[in-house]
């Protein structure tokens, strides 16, 4: 049973250098795009997976009510936008 995972010949080597070899560009892949993509495009995403969560867990939406009553109250008073969450 583990002859397969511990097998030494050449094919299963090279088998696992391919496969790791694919998970390491996978994972460059998602750093660059995470690197790239602005982060308005994840707190779109996280705000509209939280009114979706709504949906199914209603009492989070006292969240979303307080986080939109702090940005008008922020935009009313003219004060610059805060960095971070």
């Amino acid at each position: 049973m583990f002859g397969v995972f511990f097998g030494t010949d050449q094919q299963n080597w090279t088998t696992y250098l391919v496969v790791f070899g694919v998970i390491v560009v996978m994972l460059l892949i998602v750093w660059a795009l995470e690197r790239l993509l602005p982060s308005k495009v994840h707190t779109a995403a996280g705000n509209a997976l939280m009114h979706a969560e709504t949906l199914f867990r209603p009492s989070r939406e006292h969240v979303i009510e307080a986080k939109s009553t702090e940005k008008k109250q922020e935009d009313a008073d003219g004060d610059p936008p805060r960095t971070g969450s």
